[in-house]
């Protein structure tokens, strides 16, 4: 029984923090393309 609970809670803390750092993380990453793109286009 312990066993399961446990389980279920690192699931749900995975699953929690996968969810907080998603939008960030794309976020992030779409700005990085916007700077790459500017650079290739300005031909530095």
């Amino acid at each position: 029984m312990a066993n399961a609970l446990l389980s279920d809670r690192l699931q749900s803390e995975v699953t929690t923090t996968v969810h907080y750092l998603s939008p960030q993380l794309t976020m992030s990453l779409a700005l990085l393309l916007v700077c790459f793109q500017r650079r290739l286009l300005d031909g530095r």
